[in-house]
C-alpha cells in the first residue's frame, strides 16, 4: 500500500529515453506526480493504514531538492541559453547513464544483506508481481498514442522509492517495511530498465 501510493519516479524521463517514448510528457509526468504525492500521501494512507502518520514536509525537502530544483534551474539554462544547453546536453547524457549504472550497483551492493533476509517469504516474488501489475495498468490505460503508452506503463511501474522510505522509516517501527521497499526498488531498477529498452527496439503501432 505504501508503494502503491507513492506516485512520482524520480528518472521517469530516463526510462522514457531508453523506451523511445514521449519525453516532454514523462518530465511534465514525473513533475505532477511527485507534487500530487506530497499532498496525497499523508491524506490516503492514514485511511489505508490506521495509525500511520506520515510528515509532509520530510518527503517534500527530498523531493525539492533532489528533483524539482535541478529541474527547475534546468527549464531555465535551456530557455535562455538554448545553445550551452545543447552542447553540454550529450556529456550530460553520458553522466546520467553512467550515474544509472552506478546507483543499480551500489544500492544492490549496500543493501545485499536486506535482500538476502527476504529469501524464501515470497517477498521478491511480490515485489516483481507488483511491478509487472503496475506496468500493465499503465500500459492498458495508456490511450493509443504508443509513445504515450510506453511512458505511462513505465511511469507506473516505477514507484517513488525516496517518498516511501521517507514514510516507512519515520513510521513504521517494523523494519520489514523499510527492507520491502528496498528490495521492491531493487527489483525495479532490474527489470524495469531493460523493459524500456526492450520496448524501444519495438513497433507496438500495430498492435494499437
Amino acid at each position: 500500500m505504501l508503494l502503491g501510493c507513492a506516485a512520482g519516479a524520480p528518472f521517469l524521463p530516463k526510462l522514457a529515453e531508453l523506451a523511445k517514448g514521449n519525453i516532454p510528457f514523462a518530465v511534465g509526468t514525473m513533475v505532477l506526480l511527485m507534487v500530487v504525492t506530497i499532498a496525497y500521501v499523508p491524506i490516503v494512507l492514514p485511511l489505508l493504514l490506521p495509525g500511520v502518520t506520515v510528515n509532509p514536509a520530510q518527503i517534500a525537502q527530498s523531493l525539492v531538492v533532489l528533483m524539482l530544483l535541478p529541474l527547475a534551474i534546468a527549464l531555465v539554462v535551456k530557455a535562455r541559453y538554448e545553445v550551452v544547453a545543447a552542447r553540454v546536453k550529450p556529456w550530460l547524457d553520458w553522466l546520467s547513464n553512467i550515474s544509472l549504472i552506478l546507483l543499480i550497483g551500489l544500492i544492490t551492493a549496500a543493501n545485499y544483506d536486506k535482500v538476502l533476509q527476504v529469501l524464501g517469504t515470497r517477498g521478491i516474488l511480490a515485489g516483481f508481481l507488483f511491478i509487472v501489475f503496475g506496468f500493465g495498468v499503465g500500459w492498458l490505460l495508456g490511450g493509443t498514442s504508443t509513445d504515450i503508452r510506453r511512458v505511462l506503463a513505465l511511469g507506473t511501474a516505477q514507484r517513488n522509492i525516496a517518498a516511501a522510505l521517507v514514510v516507512a522509516s519515520q513510521s513504521f517501527s517494523d523494519p520489514k517495511v523499510v527492507v520491502m521497499v528496498i528490495v521492491v526498488a531493487i527489483i525495479g531498477l532490474v527489470t524495469i530498465i531493460p523493459a524500456a529498452r526492450a520496448l524501444g527496439k519495438q513497433d507496438f503501432d500495430r498492435f494499437s
